[in-house]
């Protein structure tokens, strides 16, 4: 396993990222993207979000201004974070603007939310897995300190509550160097269609196990690890089968598949009677600031309920 000091690469200048899947030397390990365009350096200090246990960030693109707002307004909200004790914070990582109006959209974005993290790399579907390795290098250069790191999708619903209830059951029954999320095992390997994977980029037939990239969790101090070991990885274009799949995998990290309901679009939507039960809905944009009305409500009649037993 790769030592897992990580130092003198976080501080190291930006490597020469590739702009398209085609100029990704296969068989090599990712050059780790290392430069922000915009960092918000000071975003887990305590003037900024004080007392943080959770450090969340949020796959994005420029483009995607609907879903971020969507996401502040509702599990992301700091001042929900806050009100109910979660000490929570989310920041929204994306890659270099593809044109004026994109960059016009990121600069109100970030003057007014200061939420917003810019790396240095194109912003391309099948390169996400160097917006992971970034958004791994931004948390342990600035929010080290910090017990949990998350990574979420920006069309999720996350369930807080829930959340919140999850992590102090697992410091209760002790932190192990593990991924939290649901895992996916044996996995097959597409040779065809839209998520094809050549042989020369992956020769397996089937992933090692790996966490589903809607949501997983692990402790912070993990990170300096899984940036050393990816030093010594070789690239594949899925993001979460290379971070939490191969890259764990070299560095000694388990997987804990957490017990919970998956729901989403695609199974159905939402169910207001799974708000004890799922952990993170897939795939809502659409219908998250209705639901995330009735979930606040949910517990909060479950806390009353609690008091007066």
């Amino acid at each position: 396993m790769p030592h897992s000091t990580y130092s003198t690469v976080v501080t190291a200048a930006n490597p020469v990222l590739p702009r398209r899947i085609e100029d990704v030397p296969f068989g090599q390990p990712p050059s780790i993207p290392t430069k922000f365009l915009i960092e918000e350096a000071d975003f887990c200090t305590e003037e900024r979000n004080p007392h943080l246990r959770m450090i969340g960030v949020v796959i994005s693109r420029i483009s995607g201004t609907r879903k971020r707002s969507s996401t502040r307004r509702t599990w992301a909200s700091s001042k929900v974070s806050r009100k109910y004790g979660i000490r929570m914070a989310v920041v929204f990582i994306v890659g270099r603007a593809k044109n004026k109006k994109e960059k016009r959209i990121l600069k109100k974005e970030s003057l007014r939310y200061h939420d917003m993290v810019q790396g240095d790399f194109e912003d391309v579907y099948d390169l996400l897995t160097y917006k992971t390795l970034a958004a791994l290098v931004w948390v342990h250069r600035h929010c080290s300190h910090v017990r949990w790191t998350f990574k979420a999708d920006d069309d999720v619903l996350l369930n807080d509550f829930l959340f919140d209830e999850k992590i102090n059951n697992i410091e209760t029954l002790g932190i192990g160097d593990k991924f939290y999320g649901t895992v996916q095992e044996k996995a097959e390997v597409f040779r065809e269609g839209k998520w094809a994977v050549p042989p020369e980029e992956f020769r397996e037939d089937c992933y090692p196990p790996y966490s589903r990239g809607c949501l997983w969790f692990i402790p912070t101090a993990l990170v300096p690890r899984l940036l050393a070991t990816a030093q010594v990885t070789n690239f594949t274009r899925n993001e979460d089968v290379y971070v939490t799949g191969l890259v764990a995998m070299k560095a000694g990290i388990g997987h804990t598949s957490l017990r919970y309901k998956r729901g989403g679009e695609d199974v159905g939507g939402i169910n207001t009677d799974d708000f004890d039960s799922v952990l993170v809905w897939e795939s809502v944009d659409d219908t998250r600031r209705y639901y995330w009305r009735k979930l606040v409500q949910f517990y909060l009649d479950k806390k009353r309920k609690e008091r007066k037993n």
